[in-house]
């Protein structure tokens, strides 16, 4: 990591290991704001009290660029339960508390949305105290999908209510599953959705979803179009990084293989260097950062449960029934289905 220097009102340093310029504004990062003042909440986390990015180390670089100001769109391709959603929670928290602006959130419903808004985006208001002292306490003004703050608002709607996705500019948009997006009879919600943003020279667009089929997975697509970095840890034998990957993974001890030296180390073993990790990039864009993420980095998820789930798909594909090994595909490697 290279030295931090001062530009303007900005801080600007350049991170040696992605190669790319990180701006931020006053130089709080979003995982920084998240490890000073997120709490956790007991109704939808079951670690809960401060927040803390180094439980989850992939999540830093993801969450910084979100705040890098020369990234307009931050794409998450991500296989499920790898804490996108808190994710999301502590950008919403960054941008009340220290860069207010107009927010949008969209999720795949207006039912979704709604159960977003009361069960994972109340309790970080109530619990986070620098968020509740800026909420707007005049009740009138604030219900389940519409809220404002000192500076701004918050608008949490679903992709199939096409008059809430036309209802008013945003700088900051947040969409959750993308792939599960019906279309709507006026055009493809998301591209709705960012129209929104057109009038802000300073927009954040950011995408995340688990990939559905590939011929129709917008969040593969996105991904294609971005940096495409993926979280590589260093072999506890020669030190070079690499992904996570299913296919160098021995389902008979759980054990994965360098992709370099050969060597082969259980999960523990290679996870001891998570603080260690790095994103690797792909491709080279200037404005949008996409991020692939797999179960095999969770740290909540052992890889005998996932061996042990891929057997029980693998059966059910031997027999015709497709869908349990699709889902495993999308759900635990993070990755679009395709029929080939």
């Amino acid at each position: 990591m290279g030295a931090i220097r001062s530009i303007g009102w900005l801080f600007a340093w350049y991170n040696s290991k992605t190669k790319v310029m990180i701006v931020v504004i006053n130089g709080l990062k979003l995982s920084e704001w998240a490890d000073r003042y997120r709490k956790l909440s007991p109704e939808s986390s079951g670690e809960t009290g401060q927040w803390r990015t180094d439980r989850v180390p992939y999540q830093r670089e993801i969450l910084d660029a979100i705040t890098d100001q020369s990234v307009e769109s931050v794409v998450v391709m991500s296989s499920a339960m790898m804490g996108m959603t808190e994710m999301l929670l502590n950008a919403i928290g960054y941008y009340i508390d220290y860069d207010p602006a107009p927010i949008m959130v969209v999720q795949p419903t207006l039912e979704m949305a709604r159960a977003f808004s009361e069960n994972r985006l109340a309790p970080i208001l109530r619990d986070t105290q620098v968020l509740s002292d800026k909420m707007d306490d005049k009740g009138i003004r604030n219900t389940v999908l519409h809220k404002t703050f000192h500076g701004g608002h918050i608008t949490i709607t679903g992709a199939n209510s096409a008059s809430s996705l036309a209802s008013r500019p945003i700088r900051i948009l947040l969409a959750d599953e993308i792939d599960r997006y019906p279309i709507l009879a006026e055009g493809d919600p998301l591209c709705m959705a960012e129209k929104r943003t057109t009038t802000f020279r300073d927009r954040k667009k950011v995408f995340v979803s688990t990939p559905t089929a590939r011929s129709t997975s917008r969040i593969e697509r996105a991904y294609e179009n971005s940096t495409k970095e993926q979280w590589c840890l260093p072999c506890p034998d020669c030190d070079e990084h690499q992904p996570l990957e299913w296919g160098r993974i021995h389902v008979e001890d759980a054990t994965m293989a360098c992709k370099y030296c050969g060597s082969q180390f259980d999960e523990s073993t290679w996870k001891t260097r998570q603080g260690e990790g790095k994103w690797m990039a792909q491709s080279v864009t200037l404005k949008v950062r996409g991020f692939h993420l797999n179960e095999l980095a969770s740290p909540w998820k052992r890889w005998t449960t996932i061996i042990e789930e891929f057997h029980k798909a693998k059966e059910q594909a031997e027999v015709g029934n497709m869908e349990p090994l699709k889902w495993w595909v999308n759900a635990s490697l993070g990755e679009a289905w395709s029929d080939q």
